[in-house]
């Protein structure tokens, strides 16, 4: 229970509350943007991550259902779902040679992601010129949720 409080907190938590916290200054500026970062573990489910997948499941609902409870005041609200991703976190797992191949055999290019490719769909997003865009969710995983 403490696990799955822990991952809601931090996964789902603060998704909530860096939804809510702008919206007075979204309102009083004529809209805005909000980008939530979920994982492709939201699209789709993932062995032995129950508590992982129902968190990053639930910023994708909660980025929908934001869409629409804020479009009437300009604001736009989308979910980045990254996949396997180059970050300091990551790095061992990519280094190792097997899991490495594990991970290129659930992708369609042949690579893993950089964490600058991530950003430039959040800056996309965030920017006007997506400025009719809202309520998606991008994955940025070199094709895993494709295959």
């Amino acid at each position: 229970m403490e696990q799955w409080e822990l991952i809601m907190d931090i996964n789902v938590k603060s998704v909530f509350l860096g939804t809510k916290l702008p919206l007075p200054y979204f309102r009083s500026n004529g809209g805005g943007s909000i980008v939530n970062i979920s994982s492709i573990a939201g699209l789709k489910g993932s062995s032995g991550a129950g508590a992982y997948t129902s968190s990053k499941g639930a910023v994708r609902l909660l980025t929908k259902a934001s869409a629409v409870d804020y479009g009437k005041d300009n604001i736009r609200v989308n979910s980045v779902h990254p996949g396997f991703i180059i970050t300091p976190m990551s790095k061992a797992y990519m280094e190792d040679e097997k899991m490495s191949q594990w991970f290129l055999a659930q992708t369609a290019l042949p690579r893993v992601g950089q964490a600058v490719e991530v950003a430039e769909a959040v800056l996309f997003l965030a920017s006007d010129a997506s400025s009719y865009i809202t309520g998606i969710e991008l994955p940025v995983d070199g094709g895993v949720t494709a295959k």
